[in-house]
């Protein structure tokens, strides 16, 4: 029973952060585990977050992009569905890669058709 006891304290010692680390560590490792924010974080806290980010974490993961979108939703500046200000997203009907490929054939198409147009000239 004792063993078990000194366990459990020790578990719940290395769980909580140390009393010097900021309030926003806690965010950037929520962030960094889940790839998203699994807990709701007061503007302070998520402005401490983003002065305190590691440069690793901000280049390598979209930890400021949450981190940012969670502060301005907490502000008020953001919905919920992700949108900033209002008005319409003007995505379009397709995907990106279809846009992609479809300008890339329609370039190819002119391409091809201006080299088959130049070697009718010259017989």
């Amino acid at each position: 029973m004792l063993v078990s006891a000194l366990v459990a304290i020790a578990t719940g010692l290395c769980a909580a952060p140390p009393a010097g680390a900021s309030t926003g560590a806690q965010v950037i490792a929520d962030c960094y585990k889940h790839l998203s924010l699994t807990r709701t974080y007061s503007v302070p806290v998520l402005e401490d977050a983003l002065k305190t980010i590691p440069a690793e974490v901000a280049e390598y993961t979209d930890c400021r992009d949450v981190i940012e979108r969670a502060l301005l939703t907490q502000e008020g500046k953001l919905h919920r569905s992700g949108s900033a200000g209002g008005g319409s997203s003007g995505s379009s009907f397709l995907p990106t890669p279809l846009l992609v490929v479809l300008v890339v054939l329609v370039l190819a198409a002119a391409i091809l058709g201006g080299l088959a147009l130049r070697r009718r000239r010259s017989r």
